[in-house]
């Protein structure tokens, strides 16, 4: 049964990250009801984890002691936070793998894990690039063309807001705000800001980050 709806729960990982925190907290209080079991797991480690599963997403333990972690922090429910906020400093994400050994050590289920994880924006369910591309949309950046820059982006790098590139250069992310008014409409990559930024202007900045990654500039 399980094997049967895996590519079923795959098609709709697209929606994951818009599960509402209520539609959460039912999966989780139908865990702890003992409804569903492992299946109840599968399906929301699918839903919920955008990050596919394949050869490459095994965690790398040359970063960080998992285990090593969990025993300087503790097993208590209060201790969850925490160990999440040191592995993603570590790993820039939570992978899938992860959250299953620290469910398994905490004696929780892992779709309390995702609860948190859903819960708090700081989280993050997907590997990010090496550089992190934010349009910002805010009133002043969307009337001086913010949209027609984001579409842009996304259009050449072929990926949605959130998403990264397969090559695992860039993240593209859209901003509310980044309280840059007069220098509409502003573009942050990294740490660094662009203001008055045109199709032509982002353009070029793509080129020199992807050079920058290759050895040729420096990116700025």
């Amino acid at each position: 049964m399980i094997r049967n709806n895996q590519s079923a729960l795959r098609n709709f990982s697209f929606f994951a990250i818009r599960l509402p925190p209520f539609a959460i907290s039912l999966l989780v209080f139908a865990q702890k009801c003992g409804i569903g079991g492992e299946r109840l797991d599968f399906a929301f480690g699918y839903m919920v984890e955008l990050e596919p599963r394949g050869e490459d997403q095994g965690v790398d333990e040359s970063r960080i002691d998992v285990m090593e972690l969990i025993e300087k922090h503790g097993r208590k429910r209060s201790d969850l936070i925490p160990i999440l906020q040191e592995i993603q400093g570590a790993f820039g994400y939570i992978p899938r793998d992860v959250v299953e050994l620290i469910a398994k050590e905490l004696g929780i289920f892992p779709v309390e894990v995702y609860e948190i994880l859903t819960f708090y924006a700081q989280f993050r369910l997907r590997p990010r690039g090496k550089f992190t591309i934010k349009v910002c949309l805010g009133t002043a950046c969307h009337v001086m063309g913010g949209h027609d820059i984001f579409d842009y982006v996304s259009n050449k790098l072929e990926v949605q807001a959130g998403g990264t590139t397969k090559d695992g250069l860039f993240t593209l992310e859209r901003v509310a705000c980044l309280g840059c008014c007069g220098m509409a409409p502003v573009v942050v990559i990294n740490d660094r800001v662009y203001g008055r930024q045109t199709i032509q202007s982002v353009d070029e900045l793509l080129r020199r980050y992807s050079e920058a990654s290759e050895g040729i500039g420096d990116g700025g």
